[in-house]
């Protein structure tokens, strides 16, 4: 199982275990961590052994890539010098390891052992889970667990947090259900109904959006023309009636700026705090642990705080700034250049529709960055460098 690709499918699988955390003396760690620690050192045991490491690593993955090594290489020298040189640096530290070291060594170990064939079947495990946790979200709607204000959150820190989980299955099920098989219709609809109940319009708008450039591929084929006008004409009339419904919603009227104490003024006050923060650090950032407390510092400028409890920028590209500064922002949208570019050489090879459908899952993780922080978390790590290994 240590060198096949079924455990990279049952890790997939289990992402959300981090959420089972604990310690090893003064190392955090959690569960999902530590199994994927366990698996990754049998692997590298075994190519050391067989003086491999180079070869599989450096001229047979990704990282053969030069723009994508060295823009991952600039992120992680940014991040350790923002780390050492201010608070917190332990914690950084373990922060780095959890969010980039460990999802990076389990994209190269997931290259590695799953032949070019059987990547989808990477895709469909990411999928189950998010059925999965659906269902499980159903149960907690079902028994009416759910936020002061409405949302589905199920076992998440946050219904935020659920969302960004289940939207980019979102496209990897409506390319499965392609296939007319009815079990990929109801699991793509139970992950719809978990979303919508999550009240996460940046993930709506996400997700759509999405849909529409995977499937603008076929819109130059003369006999999927009309298909795709419907399709487009579906997806409108399905946002204008979400949105419709939500419209006299405190949800829609906080997310929308319009009440005083609204999830829109709280992230427009956060952003405000991060843009100051960034202008008295702008090179080297304030380290990947200490925004809670430096958005705090920061109160005097914003009166009144509208949120306390904020762990993060709510913004992908700021977070990156924050964390890292300027050289970690600027070798973060140069590692998605390098990608894009990659997508464009492989989109019409054999496995161009995967390509399409993990350009759809990159697309989710942007647009929704610019109104959430879709990658510092573990889980939303991995999923995010797993899209580097098709």
């Amino acid at each position: 199982m240590f060198q096949s690709s079924w455990g990279v499918y049952f890790l997939v699988f289990f992402l959300p275990l981090y959420l089972v955390r604990f310690k090893f003396g003064f190392i955090p760690i959690n569960l999902w961590e530590l199994m994927a620690i366990f698996f990754l050192s049998i692997w590298f045991l075994k190519k050391y052994q067989e003086k491999k490491i180079k070869r599989d690593f450096f001229e047979k993955s990704f990282l053969g890539n030069k723009g994508i090594f060295w823009s991952i290489l600039i992120i992680f020298l940014f991040l350790f010098l923002s780390a050492v040189f201010n608070d917190n640096w332990m914690k950084s530290l373990g922060m780095i390891k959890s969010w980039f070291l460990i999802p990076l060594f389990f994209s190269f170990w997931a290259q590695k052992v799953v032949l070019p064939r059987k990547k989808e079947n990477i895709l469909k495990s990411y999928f189950f889970s998010a059925t999965a946790i659906s269902i499980i979200g159903l149960v907690y709607l079902i028994l009416g667990e759910m936020t002061y204000d409405g949302r589905l959150t199920a076992f998440f820190n946050s219904p935020n947090y659920l969302a960004m989980f289940l939207a980019p299955s979102v496209i990897i099920g409506w390319k499965l259900a392609k296939t007319k098989k009815t079990f990929f219709y109801l699991f793509l609809g139970i992950i719809l109904i978990a979303l919508y109940f999550s009240f996460s319009y940046s993930a709506w708008i996400a997700t759509t959006i999405a849909l529409v450039i995977v499937q603008t591929k076929d819109f130059f084929r003369e006999k999927q023309k009309n298909k795709i006008f419907i399709f487009l004409i579906f997806l409108a009339s399905m946002m204008f009636f979400l949105f419709f419904f939500q419209l006299k919603t405190e949800k829609f009227r906080s997310s929308f700026g319009m009440e005083a104490r609204s999830s829109f003024n709280s992230r427009i006050t956060i952003w405000k705090a991060s843009w100051k923060i960034i202008q008295e650090s702008p090179f080297l950032g304030i380290g990947i642990a200490n925004f809670q407390s430096k958005y705090l510092e920061y109160q005097k400028f914003f009166p009144p705080y509208l949120n306390w409890a904020v762990p993060h920028p709510h913004n992908i590209f700021l977070a990156f700034w924050l964390f890292g500064g300027i050289g970690a922002l600027l070798s973060f949208v140069f590692l998605l250049f390098f990608w894009l570019k990659e997508f464009w050489r492989k989109k019409n090879e054999e496995n161009g529709e995967i390509v399409w459908v993990v350009l759809g899952i990159m697309t989710t993780i942007i647009i929704q960055g610019f109104f959430d922080t879709t990658y510092f978390k573990n889980d939303l790590a991995v999923i995010f460098w797993l899209n580097f290994i098709f």
